[in-house]
């Protein structure tokens, strides 16, 4: 939930750069299937995805809720923002609600959720 956000096939939402001690957030790299299948990654910081930047909630393939954090340093908001309009470039649209307080105290989006029982059949979603 804090690395990595599935929200649609094809498509992941990834704190995959290192942290500023060169740390990576996958010490073994990212999965091979998601190369081997030609998966677009959105990538951010890995300090970004512990100010909850991939920490997401699909809804169906066209509908993402996504965690800001008000309470992050301006450079991770300015970087969650710049995430959040490229879920948009990517004909997503994207619901926003602020975690700062919730997350501070750890989870997010994913963490306060349940999971639901959807209809699979959305009109116009693969």
């Amino acid at each position: 939930d804090i690395v990595m956000s599935l929200p649609r096939r094809g498509l992941a939402l990834v704190a995959s750069k290192p942290f500023e001690d060169g740390r990576m957030p996958f010490s073994d790299g990212l999965p091979a299937i998601f190369k081997e299948e030609g998966w677009k990654m959105l990538e951010v910081s890995a300090l970004a995805g512990m100010y909850m930047a991939c920490n997401a909630l699909p809804v169906n393939p066209k509908v993402l809720i996504m965690a800001s954090n008000s309470l992050a340093p301006r450079a991770i908001q300015t970087e969650i923002a710049a995430l959040q309009d490229a879920v948009r470039a990517e004909g997503i649209k994207v619901h926003t609600l602020d975690y700062g307080y919730h997350g501070f105290n750890g989870g997010a989006m994913r963490c306060s959720t349940h999971p639901l029982r959807r209809d699979s059949k959305c009109e116009g979603c693969d």
